[in-house]
């Protein structure tokens, strides 16, 4: 995460050469200060970055693809465990309370062992579990099964391509923690990264803090549709129509899957574009000082505006079943208003706490996560009290009621800000982000 930076708080005895060294051709200033040390991580190569941040992403999306992987497999396995679709769903639900309520867990352990060593060994435990997973193929090994979900992950590359080629990026700056050297032999920086132990930290008083609480439980509300969605989709389409789903078989579940991926491209290609610019712009009409709050103006127009609308499609595409491209137009929606809500949310908390960035994303994980994870279990007597199609147009009407929580703190971040436990709140309001005379729209 870049950290905006202040000339005058942060660097009094800066040139002014030195200060234009940090700033770009858009007029935004550049942080952290890279140093003369050939071992900081500003100074790798390139190559070396995109390797680095490749295999991060790789290791990401190995733990939580592998442990979901079997949603296309609910009509298979539950002939096999003689459960129902919805029943079935449930070890999904479980695999989301491990990718919500883990990093509880293992934040504070990459306190202790690093970052690197983490991931890996959470990888060496991931493919222990998926190991035992495909092996319950008996009627009576549901629950083990189930269990097994909350632990599964993807192994096998990832697991390799971390040990031989990952690296902790923390470096020792003046005025940040101080991180010991690591060795430049291969085999002791590997057992330096992966074996070595150091102190741990679980500063749980993160999600208590009223600015979390508020940012927290609008990703509950917001992110948690797009949860469900996603956790009950086979069993919406694979369920047979007279039962009120579409007959999908498990090939055409998994083509229909597709308007997610096109979603999650298209927020991605979004937010590239506007989460850096909103936020730079009201930054320069106040003079080029920053507020954490211009963030979550980027959220307008897909959580207040798309997600509801989304909602509602969805709904009335299983109440009335037109063409299934309509379910698929509101789930395309519902994916591009949620992930473009993900990360906003979680940087502008983490701003908030920036010496404290794991613990917080970690605890706005288990708040994104958790609702969805909960919704299969009551979804029936949901639907049997208000029907199908009310079951997301109450939703639609939650996420507006969700996204009053940002108007507040739109409002009152500031103050939210100031009121935590534990004294863990630091932000950078009123530093200097943009060159002040040089405005750009």
């Amino acid at each position: 995460m870049s950290i905006i930076f202040n000339k005058e708080k942060t660097d009094p005895t800066a040139d002014e050469t030195g200060f234009k060294d940090m700033i770009d051709n858009e007029g935004v200033v550049l942080v952290p200060r890279p140093t003369s040390d050939p071992l900081d991580p500003l100074n790798w190569h390139q190559c070396k970055k995109y390797l680095i941040l490749a295999i991060v992403c790789l290791a990401a999306f190995a733990g939580i693809a592998s442990s979901l992987a079997n949603q296309l497999a609910f009509e298979v396995q539950g002939k096999l465990y003689r459960k129902s679709l919805v029943e079935m769903s449930y070890s999904s639900s479980a695999a989301v309370a491990g990718i919500a309520f883990g990093p509880l867990f293992f934040v504070p352990l990459a306190r202790m062992i690093g970052r690197c060593s983490t991931i890996w060994w959470s990888l060496v435990g991931a493919m222990a579990c998926n190991i035992w997973a495909a092996s319950m193929t008996n009627p009576n090994q549901y629950i083990p099964f189930v269990i097994s979900g909350l632990f599964a992950g993807l192994q096998g590359l990832a697991l390799t391509l971390v040990f031989f080629f990952l690296e902790e990026t923390g470096f020792s700056r003046d005025g940040g923690p101080a991180y010991p050297t690591r060795p430049e032999s291969f085999a002791a920086n590997r057992a330096a990264t992966f074996f070595w132990l150091r102190s741990a930290t679980a500063p749980f008083a993160i999600g208590l803090s009223p600015v979390t609480l508020l940012a927290g439980t609008f990703q509950l509300l917001s992110f948690g549709w797009f949860v469900m969605i996603n956790t009950l989709l086979t069993v919406f389409l694979q369920e047979p129509e007279k039962l009120g789903g579409y007959g999908f078989t498990p090939q055409r579940n998994a083509d229909f899957t597709l308007c997610l991926w096109v979603g999650i491209i298209f927020a991605q290609i979004y937010g590239h574009y506007l989460n850096g610019w909103l936020p730079l712009k009201l930054s320069r009409r106040n003079g080029g000082l920053w507020k954490p709050e211009y963030r979550l103006h980027t959220l307008w127009l897909p959580s207040l505006i798309l997600l509801p609308i989304g909602l509602g499609i969805f709904g009335v595409a299983l109440q009335y079943h037109p063409h299934y491209m309509v379910l698929a137009l509101g789930a395309f929606i519902v994916t591009i208003s949620a992930m473009l809500s993900v990360p906003v949310a979680v940087i502008y908390v983490v701003e908030c706490f920036r010496q404290r960035e794991l613990e917080t994303s970690a605890i706005m994980g288990t708040y994104r996560l958790a609702f969805g994870l909960a919704i299969p279990f009551f979804i029936d007597p949901w639907e049997k009290a208000v029907g199908i199609g009310w079951v997301f147009g109450m939703a639609a009407f939650f996420s507006i009621g969700s996204f009053m929580l940002l108007v507040v703190l739109m409002w009152k971040g500031r103050q939210a800000r100031k009121m935590c436990f534990d004294g863990v709140a630091s932000s950078e309001e009123g530093s200097r982000v943009t060159e002040s005379g040089n405005p750009k729209s």
